[in-house]
């Protein structure tokens, strides 16, 4: 996801993130990913919480009046599991929380 972003990015002529810079986002192998999350119930409310950060403005978007752009990206997210250790071929979780009750 994260080099398919970038190579949308350098098509649209827009900065792409240099993994090896401090404070540019960075991807890991697909395979790491084990939760991802449909958060676009939520999305308004998320990128509410992040206009409020007026320093990551220009981190988070490359309009950030575009709102609707914002919560289009927040739709869903994406996590890799640290623990509990997880079997390489194991279904994708959809929450967070799910198998630690």
């Amino acid at each position: 996801m994260f080099e398919r972003w970038n190579r949308q990015r350098a098509e649209l002529d827009l900065d792409t993130f240099d993994p090896t810079q401090t404070y540019h986002m960075r991807g890991i192998p697909d395979e790491q990913i084990r939760i991802t999350v449909d958060s676009r119930e939520a999305a308004s409310r998320i990128v509410a919480g992040l206009r409020e950060h007026k320093s990551q403005l220009h981190v988070m978007s490359d309009d950030p009046t575009d709102t609707a752009q914002w919560e289009r990206r927040v739709g869903q997210e994406w996590y890799a599991l640290a623990w509990p250790e997880s079997e390489r071929h194991a279904r994708m979780l959809t929450d967070l929380f799910e198998g630690l009750i």
